[in-house]
């Protein structure tokens, strides 16, 4: 049991020795009360995560940016320090920049950041009197290489109730004025060796749209010659197919007809195509749209 004791008042401070003792008991009531109420989910959460979703297109030389985001819960923040982790066999770090919603929301910012050889630390700061920001959005890219095959975990490290900050106090269960939990969400990069044999992507790895069109290739990556399989459309309508190159450019398009649920037309060869990352695109008249990533390799 805690006991609190203070030395017996004079007559002309019992009054304020009184109110002091009052205050320490106010203060460990609300301590506790804080602390309860997080350990019992009673206090809401304050999300944020890292982008992409799990994914393996890479090989080696090419870049990737891994969004530092926040959701909708992750209101009234005007700072973050953050550490980021990751393999340093599979990525190299290879730079940052600032998010939009940090970018927008106050014109004068402290940002610093420091490395090692398998972390970064990110910390950004809004120096804008009583300007807050508040999400979704993103609030940080950082960009890796992929030096060599293999699957790297890139996490949040940071202390949850140490990382965001709310008008300059630590956004935690036992804040003073606005309690919350923080949360993260990991991601992982995955990078392929392009001189051995890969299991082809599954159909659930392709990005689907609210109309359930989804765009798969066999063999993937690809070398020579591959076959594109439209699924979840099951009308006769003309389709309009593209692929485009990392940097935007259409490198092959083509008009066809889709009238079944799952529908194949063949790739251009390899030998038309250079090895590298590309973006395969479908779309149908009504605006409905399918897209995912494509890997070409020698």
């Amino acid at each position: 049991m805690l006991r609190l004791s203070s030395p017996l008042p004079s007559s002309h401070n019992s009054d304020h020795s009184r109110a002091s003792v009052w205050g320490i008991h106010w203060f460990l009531l609300w301590l506790v009360t804080s602390t309860t109420l997080a350990s019992a989910g009673g206090v809401p959460d304050f999300n944020a995560f890292l982008s992409p979703p799990e994914d393996c297109y890479l090989v080696p030389g090419d870049t990737i940016a891994v969004d530092l985001l926040v959701d909708e819960t992750a209101v009234q923040f005007n700072g973050f320090e953050v550490t980021v982790q990751f393999d340093p066999d599979v990525l190299a770090f290879n730079g940052f920049e600032e998010g939009p919603l940090m970018i927008n929301s106050c014109p004068t910012h402290f940002v610093e950041a420091s490395f090692t050889d398998s972390t970064i630390t990110l910390t950004h700061v809004l120096l804008c009197d009583g300007v807050s920001a508040n999400g979704p959005g993103e609030i940080a890219s950082f960009t890796f290489l992929a030096a060599t095959p293999g699957t790297s975990a890139v996490e949040i490290v940071s202390d949850p109730d140490r990382t965001f900050l709310d008008a300059g106090l630590w956004i935690w269960p036992g804040h003073s004025t606005f309690p919350r939990q923080v949360t993260f969400e990991d991601t992982e990069v995955c990078v392929l060796d392009p001189t051995s044999d890969v299991d082809p992507v599954e159909p659930n790895e392709s990005e689907w749209t609210a109309s359930s069109m989804e765009l798969n290739v066999f063999p993937h990556p690809v070398r020579g010659q591959a076959v594109l399989t439209l699924l979840g459309r099951d009308v006769n309508e003309p389709i309009q197919l593209s692929m485009t190159d990392a940097g935007g450019r259409v490198v092959w398009e083509e008009r066809v007809q889709s009238h079944s649920a799952a529908h194949s037309w063949s790739l251009p060869s390899h030998g038309t195509i250079p090895a590298g990352v590309y973006y395969i695109k479908a779309s149908s008249p009504g605006g409905e749209r399918a897209q995912r990533k494509l890997v070409v390799i020698d």
